[in-house]
């Protein structure tokens, strides 16, 4: 029935994370459920033919390991799984989604048209993006693990608020992207860019609420780094705009 469809089941991607105090002070983020890239990738098609409808191309989502997840029963069922790896690369701290289907005109959720509208305490479920139990987007840069090399031998690194712009920009050659889940900086993301060897900070902000971005960035690293923060020329964020167009744009700064 309506209600029974629509109930939340056992979350099984999602990740517990604790935290902890390291001898150096800083804060470390445990998996209590240690998720490897196999046990994700065997419950997901990769590639996501969701974003690759979006424009993305089959490598760079292979290379991401993002897939739609069509398990019916999985908390993440309908939609695109973007796996959040550990700076090491070798766990995955936790997932982010985003429903492949559109918004219901009735409801407002983002669920199979095919199936009934949950009952108004489900919608918040059916939400254009989902995130796994406990995620803290503060305390993760999206991407670390691949761009670490990459910022420690340009002695740069790029700021981006989204997963898609730093496929677009891996896609551009621009190696040394990471995203930062939101307009806000968090104290272990500012160890880790402290820890990344980087010398110039490169904010590419999104044209609505970038700007947030860059005011705290700036308030915790004017001091340490020079920052380059061009004003946004595009009309959403630079996920949007078409590869030569990004590297008009980063290749002025990098």
């Amino acid at each position: 029935n309506q209600l029974e469809d629509y109930t939340p089941k056992e979350i099984t991607l999602d990740t517990v994370l604790t935290k902890n105090i390291n001898a150096n002070k800083e804060i470390v983020f445990k998996n209590d459920l240690e998720i490897t890239p196999e046990v994700l990738k065997s419950q997901l098609d990769i590639p996501s033919k969701y974003f690759l409808t979006r424009g993305f191309s089959k490598e760079t989502l292979e290379h991401f390991d993002v897939g739609d997840c069509f398990n019916n029963g999985k908390p993440m069922y309908g939609r695109a799984v973007v796996p959040i790896y550990n700076s090491d690369g070798d766990k995955i701290v936790a997932c982010t989604g985003r429903s492949v289907f559109v918004q219901c005109n009735l409801c407002g959720g983002y669920h199979d048209p095919k199936r009934m509208c949950p009952t108004i305490d489900f919608v918040r479920f059916y939400s254009k993006w989902k995130h796994s139990k406990d995620f803290r987007p503060t305390a993760q840069l999206y991407n670390y693990n691949n761009a670490l090399p990459h910022i420690r031998q340009s002695g740069k690194i790029i700021l981006v608020e989204g997963c898609g712009s730093v496929w677009k920009l891996y896609e551009a050659g621009f190696l040394m992207a990471v995203g930062t889940f939101g307009v806000n900086l968090g104290k272990n993301q500012k160890r880790l860019i402290d820890k990344s060897g980087a010398r110039d900070i490169v904010i590419l902000r999104d044209y609505k609420e970038g700007h947030r971005l860059v005011e705290n960035v700036v308030e915790q690293c004017q001091n340490q780094y020079n920052i380059l923060a061009p004003p946004a020329t595009y009309n959403d964020d630079i996920g949007e705009c078409e590869i030569s167009q990004i590297k008009d744009i980063v290749g002025k700064l990098i």
